[in-house]
């Protein structure tokens, strides 16, 4: 749950949406102390049309902590959005306190909302990360950073590690990870109790994308994926579940309360614990880069020693931004495997059709390289197919600072809207919320998973 709690730092206008699984397609927008519109901003052509956000229905603060709390809702926040979504219909908004949040609840209603977005995104409040940040003097990262400053940020960090013929080159520090992977895999069914399984595949998964991308970003391996994980090792995914599981508590209390009850407290240290960590593997890098230059020896390495000996960026930036890549890639990693396994386990057809190809292009004990999944259409179909049905972020904030914006005819003034993206497709099937149960019709699932992955490989 990592990705998705980091895209708004728990926000207070419905901000526990950020903890949804499973949500039909919806999307929120965001206005600061319920400010209104002036008459005098709406367009004069088309005044008695457009309305505002005074014109939708609201969901008050106290319907909202009634139905997560004694409900029951709480942890089925998906079958919620899908209750208020029949309630209320396409577009309504949702109070607490001074912050108010307004959903939309169709896919037309977020096209319009994203063809009529910025140049420089802006995701508003990020304050319940980045006041860490400031207290400890860390520069942001591509979670925190805003507007023009997100996207020269993002630039220098694509360089190395988003454009696909640059991460060609960490094919083969993945394929030992993925190596490791197996071996593990095949030990745990060795030593199971339960007979050849591996009980808890959603942990190794994890285990695997921290080992992957620590081995991308720090050019080092952690221990993950060993028999006994290393203490250091430990403490550090000790401390993103700890940073994670006090995130929404602290970002729901009021500030006094923070030196009265310890929620804060483990919070902070949450946060203290994966600094340490990632400040420490950087330290090293920075002194072996040191000692090189010293002695007149070519400066080599890659992601991080790019980023430390090639780039303009100061050691706070990439303490930063390396930090939150980590915290980025591993949900996102191991989220996308346990659903695409999920649904190819479920559907025996897709699983023998991407076997099938995956033979044809690598033979027998061969290694693939990163050309060979370049051969693999339908691998890669499964994957999209994955994300689009179960996405590993569920939402994305977006504030209009510099244009007045009309969504579903209604007007919202500049500075005032925020986006919130809540997955997954709506296509999949009818979602019902009944007896806490939420049925989704399996033979349109299996119609559009088989059916749409054959399209996308095409």
């Amino acid at each position: 749950m990592a990705v998705h709690l980091a895209q708004s730092a728990m926000q207070r206008s419905g901000r526990w949406l950020l903890l949804c699984s499973i949500a039909p397609a919806l999307v929120s927008t965001r206005w600061v102390g319920g400010t209104r519109s002036p008459a005098n901003t709406l367009p004069s052509t088309s005044q008695s049309k457009i309305r505002t956000a005074d014109d939708l229905p609201r969901i008050k603060t106290r319907d909202m902590f009634y139905r997560m709390f004694v409900k029951g809702y709480y942890n089925r926040l998906h079958e919620l959005q899908v209750y208020e979504k029949q309630l209320y219909g396409p577009m309504y908004k949702m109070g607490m306190g001074k912050f108010h949040s307004i959903a939309l609840n169709s896919v037309e209603l977020l096209e319009e909302l994203l063809r009529k977005g910025e140049k420089f995104p802006s995701r508003g409040d990020m304050s319940l990360w980045t006041e860490y940040r400031d207290l400890r003097g860390i520069g942001y990262g591509p979670f925190t950073e805003e507007g023009e400053k997100w996207y020269k940020l993002r630039t220098v960090l694509n360089k190395r590690m988003m454009h696909p013929k640059d991460s060609v080159q960490y094919g083969d520090v993945v394929n030992e990870v993925v190596s490791d992977l197996i071996k593990r895999i095949y030990h745990l069914r060795r030593i199971s109790p339960s007979g050849d399984l591996v009980t808890n595949l959603s942990n190794e998964l994890y285990r695997f994308s921290l080992e992957g991308i620590s081995s991308i970003l720090f050019e080092t391996r952690i221990g993950c994926l060993e028999e006994e994980i290393p203490v250091e090792t430990q403490d550090f995914i000790d401390s993103i579940a700890q940073m994670f599981s006090y995130s929404m508590p602290v970002a729901m209390l009021p500030k006094w309360s923070r030196n009265i009850l310890p929620v804060y407290r483990h919070y902070i240290a949450g946060w203290e614990g994966i600094f340490k960590f990632s400040g420490k593997l950087i330290d090293m890098k920075m002194e072996a880069i040191q000692k090189r230059v010293d002695t007149d020896q070519e400066v080599e390495g890659e992601y991080l020693t790019y980023l430390l000996s090639n780039t303009k960026m100061t050691n706070k930036e990439v303490y930063g931004s390396v930090t939150e890549l980590l915290l980025a890639g591993v949900d996102t990693t191991s989220n996308t495997m346990m659903w695409a396994m999920h649904l190819l386990s479920r559907y025996p057809n897709a699983q023998d059709t991407l076997y099938q190809e995956v033979s044809h292009c690598v033979p027998g004990d061969k290694i693939p390289s990163a050309q060979d999944v370049n051969r693999m259409p339908y691998l890669k179909a499964v994957i999209k197919e994955a994300l689009r049905m179960y996405p590993v972020v569920p939402m994305n904030a977006r504030i209009m600072i510099e244009n007045d914006i009309i969504i579903g005819g209604h007007f919202f003034p500049k500075k005032i809207i925020k986006l919130f993206e809540i997955r997954p497709d709506p296509s999949i099937g009818e979602v019902k919320a009944l007896n806490r149960t939420v049925l989704v019709a399996d033979r349109q699932v299996n119609l559009h998973f088989v059916e749409r992955t054959n399209r996308a490989a095409l």
